[in-house]
């Protein structure tokens, strides 16, 4: 049997790939969406289509505008101005509902037995649920973050975007009295794919895998340029993989303490491996071509 999981997300091209995977995968309860890699109007329309592209009618409802305490931080230079690298999508058949995201974790988390919370973009949403309902974390099996690292950054030198744009909800998310998986940069850079896996997973699925392709495709010129890349890391899609088969990844308990006051080092997060107080389950090797593999055989199976 899959396992429930609730995807609070802000597409966002790694976490379109995300959801065709967990779509796919996974028994998908809820969507929310939160502003991240573009503004949450942006962000909730795209969450429809992609559940619209895997004929996927789940409640979907928007979030947070703008993180617990700070001005929004966007990445359109990487994912484009509507988010998803103007890849063509078909129109959405599913509405949002009219209520906040919060409520509906709140929920789903309540009437789902084992569900995992899988946030795979700034942490506001879910670190706002648990302010609103400090009880809400009694009903949750488990968060698995993408956020963070243990060796640098992607938006400055110390800081991951998600981290880096809501640090505060960070803390709070981690600091939670429920287990908490951090999927970071220093796994996410190195299960990176190319066009050899795009390929296949245009070979898995006519409809779906298509869609996916294009995505991974679309993140290319970014990485190509920055970083001198021919594959791209998909560092949303690895964290819902994690979910599927936790043995992709191998963890290590830490104490993470995200850094909110720093001058220079805001959203940071420091980890520490000997801590006598561990608070997180920290990402600390992957294997690549198992990841992989569960990528394009869950796109394959994604309605």
């Amino acid at each position: 049997m899959s396992r429930p999981v609730a995807i609070d997300c802000d597409p966002g091209l790694d976490d379109a790939v995300a959801m065709l995977l967990a779509c796919g995968a996974l028994d998908v309860k809820a969507v929310t969406t939160v502003a991240g890699n573009a503004p949450l109007e942006q962000t909730t329309p795209n969450a429809a289509r992609l559940l619209s592209c895997c004929n996927r009618d789940v409640p979907l409802a928007a979030g947070m505008a703008a993180p617990l305490v700070r001005d929004l931080t966007t990445a359109e230079d990487v994912h484009g101005e509507d988010g998803l690298g103007a890849v063509e999508l078909p129109d959405a058949s599913v509405e949002p509902i009219d209520r906040h995201a919060t409520e509906l974790l709140a929920d789903v988390a309540r009437t789902t037995d084992d569900l995992v919370i899988l946030s795979v973009g700034p942490q506001t949403n879910v670190a706002a649920a648990i302010r609103r309902d400090p009880e809400l974390i009694d009903d949750i099996d488990r968060i698995v973050v993408m956020a963070g690292s243990t060796q640098g950054g992607n938006v400055t030198p110390v800081a991951e975007f998600n981290a880096y744009v809501d640090p505060e909800a960070l803390s709070i998310v981690l600091n939670a009295d429920v287990p908490v998986t951090m999927v970071g940069l220093n796994v996410t850079w190195t299960a990176r794919v190319g066009e050899e896996t795009a390929a296949e997973l245009e070979r898995a699925n006519d409809s779906v895998g298509q869609y996916a392709a294009a995505f991974i495709r679309a993140l290319s010129p970014f990485h190509s340029a920055r970083d001198g890349w021919d594959a791209v890391p998909l560092h949303d899609a690895l964290a819902a993989a994690a979910i599927v088969d936790p043995n992709i990844l191998t963890t290590r308990s830490m104490r993470v303490d995200v850094e909110t006051r720093g001058e220079y080092t805001t959203g940071a997060t420091v980890c520490h491996p000997d801590a006598d107080d561990p608070n997180v389950d920290v990402a600390i090797d992957v294997d690549v071509d198992h990841f992989r593999s569960v990528l394009v055989d869950a796109i394959g199976s994604g309605r």
